[in-house]
């Protein structure tokens, strides 16, 4: 028998798993989902203890369904997440928990609260139950200086947590992700101090009982707002303040009059951000209130270099006092009127790229009877795009205006609605501009094939 032979024959069912360190064997089972790291426990004595030395627990209701009465099942998953958080290390670096089912809420809140004082980095709450984080839970998740990540998902519901009276100070919190979340607080101007956050996004968020939240984060870069709902926003009726020294990216998508509530405390610091503002259809019994708070939260934004503005008949009775936006090199316009446009055409003389989405004939005739050129036509603007575009009249009066206006148009780009991305539509279109394009010698017109539809 050849020595390679025999040698495979002498190795054959060793096991080299266990002859691992201790170190390299504890990250192969934080890897595992945590009830699979479990269940290595029943492979050998040597084995019982091993996945006691994970540093994730990622914790969900709906594994312990195997067929059995909800008692059961409900039974099953409150002891193994109690044996999960008393057998495992005394630190953790991730710990998530997944809710489908109802639980009592004295077991969630504890099961939250043996999380924290595992002093885990990255904390997640996912549940489609209503949740309600007790005081004792709620003082250690806002004072914590081991979170550098903290998610909370709700669907379908929401989660209430009182926020403690004292200062809330989260010295190590780098992210944070909120979605669904009613706070309440005792204190009527309650401050967050957040000095290492650097990204914050909330989804339908609600302060109750309060006047006014203040976040401290010098270091923020990020802002994501989204919110979808009215009465429920109006209910709070809470001001939120930033108080950021390094903004790069601001976004909030209002479809419920949040605009109004949000304020940057130095304006300054966005100058050289980016600005996202979707801010929602005008309907019938807008109040003035509403306008000018939109116009206010316009106006901190007027030193950005990139703007993207969306659903500004809000603005309708106000244009006249929109603010010069002396830095704007890059804007993005979604079904706006023909007096906006060109007021804000008049208020960026040195916008290079304009973006412009959902062209409607009555809203251009302002812009196409006026006898003002913008000085950003006449010596900045060199790309033009028409998004969702269907290659009607009024489209392309639009177009022959910034041909004829725009002195130094380098690229004008047409991208068809997604109704219309057929070769047939493109070439038609590619015609109707052939006749326009006679005036120009050195502008490039495109039609592209790329669908742009709902790009917003």
């Amino acid at each position: 028998m050849s020595p390679v032979k025999r040698q495979k024959e002498n190795n054959e069912g060793e096991d080299r798993i266990s002859k691992l360190p201790e170190c390299i064997i504890s990250r192969i089972l934080t890897l595992l989902p945590t009830k699979e790291a479990v269940r290595t426990s029943v492979l050998s004595k040597e084995w019982i203890n091993n996945w006691r030395s994970i540093t994730s627990l990622h914790l969900d209701d709906i594994d312990m369904v195997y067929g059995r009465t909800k008692h059961i099942e409900h039974e099953c998953f409150e002891r193994f997440m109690y044996r999960s958080l008393l057998l495992t290390n005394s630190r953790l670096d991730n710990f998530s928990l997944s809710i489908h089912d109802h639980h009592d809420m004295f077991n969630l809140n504890e099961w939250i609260y043996g999380a924290l004082r595992k002093f885990p980095k990255k904390l997640c709450i996912k549940s489609q139950r209503k949740l309600s984080f007790a005081f004792s839970t709620a003082h250690s998740l806002f004072t914590s200086q081991s979170l550098q990540e903290l998610e909370i998902y709700m669907s379908y519901c929401s989660a209430n947590i009182t926020v403690p009276r004292s200062r809330v100070h989260l010295g190590q919190l780098k992210f944070l992700t909120l979605h669904e979340v009613k706070f309440s607080c005792s204190d009527k101007d309650p401050e967050l101090s957040l000095p290492l956050l650097q990204k914050i996004k909330t989804v339908n968020c609600i302060w109750l009982g309060m006047r006014c939240v203040t976040f401290n984060v010098p270091l923020l870069e990020t802002i994501d707002i989204t919110q979808h709902t009215n009465s429920s926003w109006l209910e709070g009726n809470c001001k939120i303040k930033f108080r950021a020294l390094h903004l790069k990216e601001f976004c909030l998508r209002d479809y419920g009059y949040l605009s109004r509530y949000l304020t940057m405390i130095d304006p300054s610091s966005a100058q050289n951000a980016s600005a996202t503002l979707i801010l929602p259809p005008c309907e019938r019994g807008v109040s003035s209130t509403v306008e000018h708070g939109a116009l206010e939260l316009l106006k901190q934004f007027s030193q950005v270099r990139y703007l993207k503005f969306g659903g500004p008949d809000v603005l309708a009775q106000e244009v006249i006092l929109l603010p010069e936006f002396g830095m704007l090199r890059h804007l993005e316009l979604d079904s706006i009127t023909g007096e906006f446009l060109l007021a804000l055409l008049l208020k960026t003389p040195i916008l290079n790229t304009l973006v412009v989405e959902r062209l409607k004939s009555e809203y251009y005739k302002a812009l196409l009877k006026s006898a003002v050129v913008p000085d950003c036509l006449r010596h900045t603007l060199q790309v033009v795009n028409f998004r969702d575009v269907c290659g009607d009249k009024h489209e392309l009066r639009f177009a022959k205006f910034f041909m004829e206006k725009g002195s130094v148009l380098k690229r004008m780009s047409f991208s068809l609605s997604h109704l219309f991305v057929k070769s047939e539509a493109i070439e038609e279109l590619e015609q109707k501009l052939s006749g326009l394009k006679k005036c120009l010698t050195s502008t490039i017109v495109e039609v592209l094939k790329e669908d742009y539809y709902n790009s917003w």
